[in-house]
Parts: C-alpha cells; structure tokens; sequence
C-alpha cells in the first residue's frame, strides 16, 4: 500500500525520491501552492495547510490534533507567515513574515513574543541546562501581570518591580528602590569594585 514518487521501493505510505545531486544540490520539493491573484486577501485564516488527523475515539472524537498553516502577511498577499495550531489551543505559535515568533499571539513584534489570554495568568519561560557534574540547573523568568513584578533566578532571587520601578535582591517585595535582603540572622554586604580590584563595602 506504498506510494513512491521518484522510488519504485517506498518504505513508508508516500515517499518522494530524487536525485539531490551533492555539490550543487537541487532539494527534492514538496509543494503546496495557490492560484489565487489578487488583492484582498484574508489575513486571519491559513490558505495552505498540513494537518495531523487522528481517527482515535477512545478518549475524544476523532480529529485534527495538529496543524502547519501558511498565513497571507497582509491583504495583498505579498508575504505569508507560518501559523501553528494544537487540538485545544488556536494559534499556539505563529512565525511571522518578517521572522518574528509569537507564542499566544499572531502579531509578534519582537523576535520573540509571549503572550498570556488569559485574564490574572502569569507569562513564565525557563532555561535548563546540566551543569559538569550532570545537575539540572533551572533559570525562571516569570512576570506577574497584577504585581507587575518580573522574577528571575533559579528560585526568584532578583525581582523587578515595573510599578514603582525598585529592584530586590533576595526579597520579592521590594520597597526601596534597591531593597537587598540576606537570610535569616545573615549580615547582607554589598561590594563596589573597579577594575583594578579595588572596591568599597
């Protein structure tokens, strides 16, 4: 039940073969094309689509859990953007036209936007990395819309408090505008060095 194109072995449902060349490559394509010529495109909806359909009724119906749209940028249709949807989430990412990622948003306007919908959630990303022994290390950055404090650190140790503009050092409620807190019975030093080493406490 094997369909080859450019392959009279395919070894899964549809297989596309062609001779790539090494050097001077020509990729095999596979393209997704419209005829559409004119002005007025619909920019909220995917003119092209690749869908992942699962026909498994055991725990919901049957249906498309996954998707990867092109996007026409703007009404003229010049440029075209990736659009990413999920079974229960409406444009989880969208890569724009100019290359911009927007996670919970399809007008990214940085490289790299997230966006929370969701009234009182907060926007958190994390970083993970192993460190020489094997450890998992984690770095969170989570900002509190209603708070409007941002908190770093592997357990918030810095936070940002865009209200009134403080900064806190081991505390997450700052209430100067640098507020340094050690622990419990811990003296708290604060070092200003040059260059040279030499510095003033």
């Amino acid at each position: 039940g094997n369909v080859g194109i450019g392959t009279n072995d395919p070894s899964e449902l549809l297989e596309v073969s062609s001779d790539t060349g090494t050097s001077s490559l020509n990729p095999t394509v596979i393209r997704i094309s419209t005829t559409a010529n004119a002005a007025g495109w619909d920019n909220n909806n995917d003119w092209g689509k690749l869908e992942f359909y699962s026909a498994d009724s055991s725990g919901s119906s049957p249906g498309v859990h996954a998707s990867i749209g092109v996007r026409a940028a703007s009404s003229t249709g010049s440029a075209s953007g990736l659009n990413f949807d999920l079974l229960n989430v409406s444009s989880a990412m969208f890569l724009s036209s100019t290359g911009d990622l927007g996670i919970g948003t399809t007008n990214p306007a940085s490289k790299l936007q997230i966006e929370e919908t969701t009234n009182g959630d907060n926007v958190a990303f994390r970083m993970r990395s192993k460190n020489d022994s094997g450890t998992g290390r984690t770095f969170l950055f989570n900002f509190d819309p209603d708070a409007r404090t941002m908190q770093m650190g592997e357990s918030s140790e810095v936070t940002f408090d865009t209200g009134n503009g403080s900064v806190g050092i081991g505390t997450t409620s700052p209430s100067e505008k640098l507020h340094v807190a050690g622990g419990s019975g811990n003296d708290v030093e604060i070092h200003l060095g040059d260059a040279d080493g030499d510095r003033a406490e």
